[in-house]
């Protein structure tokens, strides 16, 4: 779904989004949104991701580069990591199935 779309805002459950880096207009457009948005100036690297502390989404710019280990710096997505992890290997233990969204790859 595409963002720039206004009309679809409604449609979107509310959500708490970290905005890294945006600018004056990009605040003045998402402020429309109606989720709960705070907006940090510094741009998202290994330094700042704990600043996403209890977001749960992360929004960032075409100008900020993101790398796929910030997606893991903060104690929540760690935690639910080693949860899904024990879940599905007790799952997987005991010959039930994994759970949803979840797959074992060789």
């Amino acid at each position: 779904m595409a963002l720039s779309q206004k009309k679809s805002w409604g449609t979107i459950k509310s959500v708490k989004v970290a905005f890294f880096d945006a600018k004056s207009y990009d605040r003045t457009y998402f402020a429309e949104s109606g989720h709960e948005l705070a907006f940090f100036e510094c741009r998202l690297n290994e330094v700042t991701a704990s600043l996403a502390r209890g977001f749960q989404a992360v929004c960032v710019f075409v100008n900020v580069l993101v790398t796929s280990h910030q997606g893991f710096l903060t104690h929540e997505a760690l935690s639910e990591i080693a949860r899904i992890t024990c879940e599905n290997f007790s799952r997987g233990n005991h010959g039930g199935p994994f759970l949803e969204g979840t797959e074992l790859t060789t």
